[in-house]
């Protein structure tokens, strides 16, 4: 019974608290005709120019094996490189530069 009451009080302070005038945001960009493509080339263009920011070669190459791979005891990590084998051991710190390297490419890429 006393839970019952708990679960009613908390439920009621909810719904008094609750408020969504904060969550009335401004757009922070507007699609209009404006800033739209006119032609099917300069979709093409557009298209072609999102998917070559991600034909990095090492990363689709060489350390899209490390990072699939090599991580699943697939294949070896080669080489003399501590952070190859850090990514091996399963061992992978935020300083790593590979890994920071792949991220920024991939997110820049996105952006």
């Amino acid at each position: 019974m006393k839970t019952l009451k708990y679960i009613v009080l908390i439920v009621s302070f909810c719904t008094i608290i609750s408020c969504d005038d904060f969550l009335d945001l401004q757009p922070i960009s507007d699609e209009t005709s404006a800033n739209g493509y006119d032609t099917a080339s300069q979709i093409e263009a557009a298209l072609v120019g999102s998917y070559e920011s991600f034909q990095s070669a090492e990363y689709y190459v060489w350390d899209n094996v490390l990072l699939s791979d090599v991580r699943a005891d697939n294949a070896y990590a080669g080489g003399d490189n501590p952070e190859v084998f850090a990514i091996d051991k399963l061992e992978i710190t935020p300083t790593n530069s590979r890994l920071f390297k792949n991220w920024s490419n991939l997110y820049n890429a996105i952006a």
